[in-house]
């Protein structure tokens, strides 16, 4: 049987499995094709009829979803959140980093606007380094995200906070986005 499972920026890794395999199985052999070790974060979601399910990773995958579609589609989610110093990984951080941003970009992430705007600073310093008002790219990372934003202010806040990460080396969250760059 085989599975497309989609980690949140859309890449999508092709894995084979036997026709009779439990859902920690496929589980295991995504993460092991990312280089995860601390599995125990992360599960396995499908949808149905639009509503998305966690795969039951102790019960066979053909118990729980139509098994005769050529190709099972599925979908890496982080399943718990812990602190960032409880998380060993650099490759478990960036799937954490994925997750948010998804959860941020699709609206999942309810926050207050101050905490938003903090975030998306974040996430700007992250993928861009330090603020240039004539940052081609930054204007397109702020076009993605003026929709979340809601108002010109909150624009000029998020500008403000990234221009107050300026000068961060940015070592401490660069283990979110090495793989971006």
């Amino acid at each position: 049987m085989k599975c497309l499972v989609f980690q949140p920026n859309n890449c999508a890794i092709e894995v084979n499995i036997r026709n009779k395999a439990f859902g920690q199985e496929c589980l295991n052999k995504v993460c092991d094709l990312i280089d995860i070790i601390e599995i125990n974060f992360f599960g396995l979601q499908y949808y149905r009829n639009g509503q998305p399910y966690w795969l039951i990773l102790r019960k066979r995958i053909d118990q729980q979803i139509n098994a005769r579609m050529k190709m099972i589609r599925l979908y890496l989610k982080v399943k718990f959140y812990v602190l960032p110093h409880h998380i060993q990984q650099n490759s478990t951080k960036h799937q954490f980093y994925l997750n948010i941003c998804q959860y941020l970009e699709t609206k999942v992430l309810k926050i207050d606007s101050e905490k938003r705007t903090k975030l998306i600073a974040l996430i700007a310093q992250i993928e861009f380094g330090d603020l240039d008002e004539e940052s081609y790219d930054l204007k397109i990372l702020y076009s993605k995200w003026l929709s979340i934003l809601f108002h010109s202010e909150q624009t000029k806040r998020l500008t403000s906070n990234h221009r107050s990460l300026m000068n961060n080396n940015n070592h401490k969250y660069r283990p979110y986005c090495d793989t971006l760059r």
